[in-house]
């Protein structure tokens, strides 16, 4: 495996931070604080990734984060406690849209409940298989007198513009970008191996991870047992405060957050270095392995997000997309999964 699949300028990965912090940073002028909603607390690392991406670029702004909640901890009355002027930021990622129709019904129930707070959705990729919703998404957004929607493709942007015609709409980097340069941990807490597969497990899935469990090759997303052991307290401490208000709970509960995305994305990025080749279907996971200077191959998924990903902010790169997960299967061989 003498040729790289991927071959990335580092000075486009740093304009590309570069462009997420000034328009991040246009979008919040003159603000101090921050509430962050719809935090992923789950096991899917690159939702972290983004989350650490987004307060890596609210701290070189000197943008404080007051409020940290995910669907299940979200308390109106409880964001309302914070001054008038702290804006609402939801969560970017790619669940626009009805895929993912919890975060969709979430989306829509934060700016009926904060109809008279400033939000900004983060940047987002848009998905919709149903026309009927994207009626009803429209009229929410639009009922919302401060609603600012950031998009991290211009696919996605223009179709925000196409659809969603009243609602402001800005194009802005994917918010892990906001993590470049990276330092990743020392030691993988893993065996390094040659070729590691990572296969998505959800509603998004390839095939890749069926055709590699096959051959017992896949890796998704998972902790080494240290890292189960670190996350264990976060996990019963954000549990015990569940919507519990006060000043005191809800700082306890968001650095407990914080916390849990910092664990997430320091496993991610010990998990793509333990391997020389990355084969995934997995968006985040190839922009780390990017970060990360890891060789990936990617295989294109149902929505194309990776492409449209790339062609808007590093169409110059040398990065490979295969059709299929049996075309990364075939590529890669009987090489994945052993010791490098």
């Amino acid at each position: 495996m003498s040729a790289r699949f991927t071959q990335v300028d580092r000075k486009a990965l740093l304009g590309v931070r570069d462009e997420a912090h000034r328009a991040l940073a246009e979008l919040l002028k003159g603000v101090r604080q921050v509430a962050i909603l719809d935090f992923p607390h789950h096991r899917n690392f690159g939702d972290a990734l983004i989350f650490c991406g987004e307060l890596a670029l609210l701290r070189r702004m000197g943008i404080k984060v007051v409020s940290v909640s995910d669907i299940h901890t979200y308390e109106p009355e409880r964001l309302r406690e914070h001054p008038a002027d702290t804006v609402m930021l939801i969560h970017g990622g790619g669940n626009f849209g009805d895929l993912y129709p919890e975060h969709e019904q979430f989306r829509q129930r934060v700016l009926v409940d904060l109809s008279d707070r400033r939000v900004i959705s983060l940047p987002q990729s848009v998905h919709f298989v149903d026309r009927a919703g994207i009626d009803e998404c429209r009229r929410s957004l639009e009922a919302h007198p401060d609603l600012t929607l950031t998009w991290r493709d211009r696919s996605s942007f223009e179709f925000a513009r196409t659809h969603f015609p009243k609602c402001r709409s800005h194009l802005v980097p994917d918010m892990a970008f906001g993590l470049v340069p990276w330092r990743p941990p020392r030691t993988t807490l893993r065996r390094r191996v040659s070729v590691s597969i990572l296969g998505r497990r959800d509603r998004e899935t390839t095939g890749l991870r069926r055709l590699a469990d096959e051959l017992g090759m896949n890796r998704d997303w998972s902790l080494a047992w240290p890292e189960k052991i670190v996350i264990r307290p976060v996990n019963w401490v954000i549990s015990a405060l569940g919507r519990r208000r006060g000043g005191l709970a809800d700082r306890i509960r968001t650095r407990a957050f914080i916390r849990h995305a910092s664990i997430l994305a320091a496993a991610a990025a010990r998990q793509v270095r333990a391997a020389e080749l990355l084969v995934t279907d997995r968006l985040h996971a190839s922009i780390t392995a990017l970060l990360l200077d890891v060789d990936v191959l990617a295989v294109r998924s149902l929505d194309h997000k990776l492409e449209h990903l790339l062609e808007t902010w590093l169409p110059d790169q040398q990065i490979t997309i295969l059709e299929s997960a049996l075309d990364a299967m075939e590529l890669v061989g009987t090489r994945a999964e052993h010791p490098a």
